[in-house]
């Protein structure tokens, strides 16, 4: 992510922090105190499958994905804890991510936009919490002054839930790419809700 993208996308974070309400979860940005709380979200094959994620991973890797979200120093993303307000638990992440490859779209050129991933704690699935979050994060993407053409979201082929999800929430499918994870070939649904 080079230098004005990460400014521009840090400025959101912030934004979406300070303007985000729910009576159940907050957003925040990750910290070491976290960490028992990461682990257990990376430790979620469920979640890591639905994500892309490998299943298994080694701690230094899960200690590593740590300090780039607390150091907000991820090479395409910029993470922000979703905390269950009853117990301060961090249950998910929803990231703010640079996708260049997108603007080699037609549809896409000369927009400004970004693009958001998020996964979820399995044990806190199913219980409209995503749906909450997405709902009052697209909200606040959608305000005029922060001069978005488009929010991007999409899914792997195989998770029919985000599937679901994204469509509930307006997304449109616009076109697929085929992405490799450590030698595995995956197929994503990239779709698109548009400000103009």
């Amino acid at each position: 992510m080079n230098a004005v993208t990460y400014k521009r996308y840090k400025f959101i974070c912030d934004y979406l922090i300070k303007n985000y309400y729910s009576s159940r979860v907050e957003l925040r940005y990750i910290d070491k105190n976290d960490k028992a709380d990461y682990f257990e979200l990376f430790d979620d094959k469920e979640s890591n499958h639905n994500s892309g994620l490998p299943l298994e991973m080694s701690e230094e890797y899960k200690l590593n994905r740590l300090n780039e979200a607390i150091n907000l120093s991820g090479y395409f993303e910029l993470p922000l804890g979703i905390f269950y307000k009853e117990n301060n638990k961090l249950i998910g992440t929803i990231s703010i991510a640079d996708r260049p490859y997108f603007y080699t779209h037609e549809k896409l050129k000369n927009l400004k936009g970004l693009g958001l991933s998020f996964m979820l704690n399995s044990s806190y699935q199913r219980k409209g919490i995503m749906s909450e979050v997405l709902r009052e994060v697209l909200s606040l993407l959608k305000r005029e002054e922060l001069h978005l053409d488009f929010i991007n979201a999409g899914y792997y082929s195989y998770n029919e839930g985000s599937k679901i999800l994204q469509e509930k929430m307006g997304f449109k499918p616009l076109f697929e790419a085929v992405l490799d994870f450590n030698g595995e070939r995956r197929k994503v649904i990239e779709c698109f809700i548009f400000n103009k």
